[in-house]
């Protein structure tokens, strides 16, 4: 049996709403490369194993309680036969059949690139929030502006690469952004804008709340361990002097509520605008609360 030149590690629990159409998409690729689908499931009590049988990948269960995203990819990463990995959330529906292709392109033509990354858009309607924060963070073309360092929700990355510099396995959060951060000189990550997945969470506040908390919380955890900066969703946390700070986090809160009611006001998002106080109201409580516990137990300043 041919070996594969790609492997692609698929990080599930209780994906049943999304996978199958992950999965259609993943084998309607249209590429002249062998692959691999090696599916990495924490814990799913749904229909999540039941889907990933009905195609052509490998299964490998973990237990719930050793999961972080890092030690779930290492994990995959270790049973990759590919020398290119690819890295995919659950719920990442590759947007066409060019996505794979496009993806791995780079690391095909420049061995000084390590790793690539590719665009999240939002689905239409499913969460106005988290729409904005996308497309905000994620230019469709080359020439615009890229907000993230580095996302591992839809990226490829050389095996051996990956062996000798893995994810960290202890922050549930950012892991790949410290990944990035840490990357040995000489090695390049390259965006490309066209290699496209549909990423979105719903409008879930209890969602939200442990999400904000918990990236407030690693937060300090890459500061403590790495000294790393890491805004996270918010610029100014680490600006010097608690007045620049305020000032800075009240222009962003600002600036945010107001972009947020102009889109959800254009694309005539009237329910969910009535859920914008209690969004920022939570993120805001959440982000200091998880800032709070993460400074005591790492010890960032």
């Amino acid at each position: 049996m041919e070996k594969p030149i790609v492997s692609i590690i698929l990080r599930t629990k209780n994906e049943a709403c999304a996978l199958e159409k992950v999965l259609e998409s993943i084998f309607k690729q249209r590429l002249d490369l062998t692959f691999e689908v090696i599916v990495i499931d924490s814990g799913s009590t749904d229909a999540t194993l039941d889907i990933a049988r009905r195609f052509k990948t490998r299964i490998y269960e973990i237990d719930s309680t050793e999961f972080s995203f890092g030690f779930s990819l290492n994990f995959g990463i270790g049973k990759a036969e590919g020398g290119i990995v690819i890295c995919l959330s659950g719920h990442c529906i590759p947007v066409d059949t060019q996505w794979m292709k496009r993806l791995v392109a780079p690391l095909l033509a420049d061995v000084d690139i390590a790793a690539t990354f590719g665009r999240q858009e939002p689905i239409k309607g499913l969460n106005p929030l988290e729409e904005i924060m996308l497309l905000n963070q994620f230019s469709p073309d080359v020439y615009g502006e890229i907000k993230v360092v580095f996302s591992n929700a839809n990226c490829a990355i050389r095996k051996q690469v990956l062996v000798s510099h893995p994810f960290d396995e202890v922050a549930v959060a950012a892991e790949d952004f410290i990944w990035a951060r840490t990357l040995p000189d000489g090695l390049g990550i390259q965006y490309v804008h066209d290699a496209s997945v549909y990423h979105s969470h719903p409008l879930s506040l209890e969602y939200w709340s442990k999400r904000f908390y918990r990236d407030a919380f690693f937060r300090e955890y890459i500061k403590g361990v790495y000294d790393l900066e890491w805004q996270g969703m918010i610029p100014g946390y680490d600006a010097s002097g608690l007045f620049v700070k305020l000032l800075k986090q009240l222009e962003w809160g600002v600036r945010g509520i107001s972009d947020m009611v102009l889109y959800m006001t254009k694309n005539r998002y009237f329910k969910q605008m009535l859920l914008v106080p209690v969004f920022v109201a939570l993120f805001h409580f959440n982000n200091w609360k998880g800032g709070r516990d993460g400074k005591r137990k790492y010890g960032g300043s």
